[in-house]
């Protein structure tokens, strides 16, 4: 008779967290139909978050806090997301409806403690928002 491996927290929290991750990534490639949204390159497209994923732990894994660019346009250009954030903040005014923007703005406005960290319970719940939230109905593994 085998043994059932008993997983510790830690591990699960990671291994949930990084399927959130990947759910994540896969809702914004399919908002912005896998594509850089101000050149239109499909290479190597990166997903960018418009709010700081470390700071508002509240949008880390929201999709409408996602935007789809090619590695010129995230890092690598003097017109880039990281290098002139006022370029990038103009392009998304352009971009997102203002409901989104809205969206973004109110859930900032939420305080959550600095040192809080997201539990077992956060990840299983945010993981079933993101399957719910697949165009095609296909959930991800």
């Amino acid at each position: 008779m085998k043994k059932k491996k008993k997983i510790s927290a830690r591990k699960l929290i990671k291994s949930l967290r990084n399927r959130a991750k990947k759910l994540w990534r896969q809702r914004v490639l399919e908002r912005w139909n896998n594509k850089c949204v101000i050149c239109g390159s499909t290479k190597l497209p990166n997903c960018h978050h418009i709010v700081p994923k470390e700071t508002f732990i509240l949008l880390r894994y929201d999709p409408i806090n996602g935007i789809v660019l090619c590695p010129k346009h995230h890092k690598f250009n003097k017109f880039s997301a990281h290098k002139n954030p006022l370029w990038f903040v103009s392009m998304l005014v352009k971009l997102m409806k203002a409901h989104e923007l809205e969206h973004l703005l109110t859930t900032m406005e939420k305080i959550v403690p600095f040192e809080y960290k997201l539990g077992v319970n956060e990840y299983i719940q945010i993981i079933d928002n993101l399957n719910k939230e697949s165009k095609d109905g296909k959930k991800i593994s």
